[in-house]
């Protein structure tokens, strides 16, 4: 009779452990945890060999950048869409992996935050993993989207080329973009090489959202226009170069437009938190 208690209470403790079919085990050590990013065609640099300096950093012309254009709708373009994602290790003390951690326990956060150039939309729910961990604590980023808005234009910085583009304008006017940091259950990886410091990945973000209103609207459309070359006089601007090509074109206003609407019509942009209103 005895054992037969002691095999329920057994069963009761293992499934306390269980919620919702996913099974948890350890506490992350998140110096030992590895998070890396993986170019699916090459290593490109932020230049491109096309666009003129100055080039923000971390996208240094000599220095591998992933760039991602957002949307607070989360409708932008997925990582491994626009050439790479990010894979990662989790484990816990000792190098024992982690598993099964579930897809929405993985979010960017800007490395500026809290003085962040990048404004996720739903916080900690604006990304996620591909998956649950495997058996080996991996899992990657790349069908992820990014719901988040872009901190635009500094008027204290004139006409001058500012660079909208998170990763992240600093807290001080003309500041560095210095990356986002991956953040798993709360915890951000850390470098090792850098005494565990929260590792920053060179990832530029470009959101059609510029002036963080969480809608895509006409102070995006003025924003957006600095860099466009009407008049020809217009500096470049690295982050509404959408399409990577190296210039403020055309193109980059056919993809501005998919998510700004047409107001004139009463379609209103996208937004942060629908159903979105004609603003």
């Amino acid at each position: 009779m005895l054992k037969g208690k002691v095999a329920v209470l057994c069963l009761v403790a293992m499934s306390l452990l269980v919620v919702n079919g996913t099974a948890f085990a350890g506490i992350i050590d998140p110096c030992e945890s590895t998070a890396s990013i993986v170019f699916t065609s090459g290593t490109p640099n932020c230049n491109n060999g096309t666009e003129p300096p100055p080039i923000p950093a971390p996208c240094a012309a000599a220095e591998s950048c992933a760039k991602v254009d957002a949307c607070p709708q989360g409708d932008g373009s997925s990582f491994v869409a626009q050439g790479w994602y990010i894979a990662v290790t989790v484990v816990e003390t000792g190098g024992i992996p982690i598993p099964n951690i579930t897809p929405t326990d993985f979010w960017l956060l800007d490395c500026d935050a809290p003085a962040s150039a990048v404004i996720l939309c739903g916080g900690s729910a604006s990304s996620g993993a591909d998956s649950l961990t495997n058996s080996s604590g991996m899992t990657t980023l790349s069908q992820t989207t990014l719901a988040a808005s872009v901190c635009g234009v500094d008027p204290t910085l004139g006409p001058s080329p500012t660079y909208p583009c998170g990763g992240g304008l600093a807290s001080s006017p003309g500041g560095p973009l210095d990356g986002m940091k991956l953040i798993v259950q709360g915890f951000a990886i850390q470098d090792a090489a850098a005494s565990c410091a929260d590792q920053c990945l060179p990832v530029l973000v470009r959101s059609y959202d510029l002036n963080t209103d969480g809608q895509i609207g006409g102070g995006d459309l003025g924003l957006f226009s600095l860099g466009f070359p009407v008049p020809i006089t217009n500096p470049y601007n690295e982050c509404t170069d959408y399409n990577q090509d190296g210039q403020n074109s055309l193109g980059d206003l056919g993809l501005f437009s998919v998510h700004f609407g047409f107001p004139a019509q009463g379609l209103p942009g996208h937004c942060c938190s629908p159903p979105c209103v004609v603003n």
